[in-house]
């Protein structure tokens, strides 16, 4: 008798079980071909968006979403052909588990993008970035445990580490299915939490962003919470799986959630509707819209007559903001600082509104024309007619 090598086959049910020839190759076809298409699109948009200068950096994430997707169909598809190869059975699960951490990531990101409009304040406050930092790296950190885990339990027949394994890769699990839910718990206190102002961003309106993130967070959430609460169900053996195992939950609960979120996406032009353009560095990390103090902040200073008319920001073509000459008070104050303008830009606008000064008072005894041609001034006495005695 031959002592079998690791790594070994599981022997409990698992969630769409083991690929078959006439069932899952097929499906798994058209589902690399949705997900194939729906990432090309992704990848279209943002291809096409960088050429003008519009820069949304998500769509690549989507992209890289699908492709991690067609991987997993190919892996499946290959798995149906060598079941019993459980090196790649192994591939494929990793690859299952993959792809819809990065689709969580996404939504966090997007929903950051809505705190940051309707609450600018705390949308900017470091804490808040903080809070997205850390959530996003507990979610790489739970998906190397998950993958750590599920490993693992492909070399070891021993019961205690096959049990820490399952326990292991199911806090991981749990922990990913209450960071799902992130999205929807920003969007929701966002709402009820009074504003002074919405600030949209983008095109379209605010509830048309809500309601496409709700949705894209909804279905991924309830693929999570369905795997996570079958997950901690009694197990069952291979060759009798659970209803919550069949193929259909698997595809319905994988893949064709993940599908509508990507061609969801595809379609409502994520890209424009979410787009925020990177603003001035207000020196706290964030290079978005200014928040209301900010805001106020310049305002007050215009009333009170400290910019001039030149001093205040212009806006060029592609969106970036910059300032033009900042003048002098009429009290003859000195030049006023823009909030958070660089200490080396604000020499160079003083320097160029001396000069300006300088050249002014040169040119104060000529007039120009609109041919171009200079005529000297002269004094007013002289060009009175003279008195008739005069020779």
């Amino acid at each position: 008798m031959t002592i079998p090598k690791p790594p070994y086959p599981v022997h409990v049910a698992q969630l769409g079980g083991v690929p078959n020839k006439s069932l899952d190759i097929p499906l798994c076809s058209v589902f690399m071909v949705l997900f194939l298409v729906g990432g090309a699109g992704h990848m279209t948009r943002l291809q096409l968006n960088l050429r003008r200068g519009h820069k949304f950096p998500l769509s690549g994430a989507m992209f890289g979403f699908s492709m991690a997707r067609v991987v997993a169909c190919i892996m499946r598809i290959i798995w149906a052909v060598y079941p019993t190869n459980v090196g790649i059975s192994i591939a494929a699960v990793l690859f299952v588990n993959l792809g819809d951490l990065l689709c969580c990531l996404i939504n966090i990101l997007l929903a950051q993008s809505i705190v940051k409009a309707l609450h600018p304040r705390v949308g900017n406050h470091k804490y808040f970035r903080y809070f997205i930092t850390t959530s996003l790296s507990l979610l790489l950190v739970s998906l190397c445990i998950i993958l750590g885990f599920v490993v693992s339990s492909y070399y070891t027949l021993d019961r205690k580490k096959l049990n820490d394994a399952k326990a292991g890769s199911f806090a991981g699990g749990t922990y990913n299915a209450f960071t799902s839910l992130i999205p929807i718990f920003l969007i929701l206190i966002s709402y009820h939490i009074p504003r002074k102002e919405t600030r949209n961003f983008g095109k379209g309106s605010m509830s048309t962003k809500v309601l496409i993130l709700l949705y894209g967070s909804l279905a991924l959430a309830t693929g999570f919470w369905f795997r996570v609460g079958s997950g901690y169900m009694a197990p069952r053996p291979v060759n009798e799986p659970p209803p919550w195992f069949s193929k259909a939950c698997f595809y319905i609960f994988y893949f064709t959630i993940e599908v509508s979120i990507i061609w969801g996406y595809l379609i409502m032009r994520i890209d424009l509707r979410f787009y925020m353009p990177a603003g001035p560095d207000r020196g706290d990390g964030s290079r978005s819209m200014p928040s209301d103090h900010e805001t106020e902040e310049i305002e007050l200073m215009a009333n009170k007559g400290k910019f001039t008319q030149d001093s205040r920001p212009t806006t060029r073509g592609t969106g970036e903001l910059r300032s033009a000459t900042v003048g002098e008070s009429d009290g003859g104050d000195k030049v006023p600082e823009m909030p958070h303008l660089d200490p080396t830009e604000l020499d160079a606008i003083k320097k160029d509104d001396r000069v300006s000064q300088e050249q002014t008072k040169d040119n104060a005894g000529t007039s120009p024309l609109s041919n171009g041609d200079v005529v000297e001034k002269h004094d007013v006495s002289s060009s009175e007619p003279k008195s008739k005695d005069d020779p």
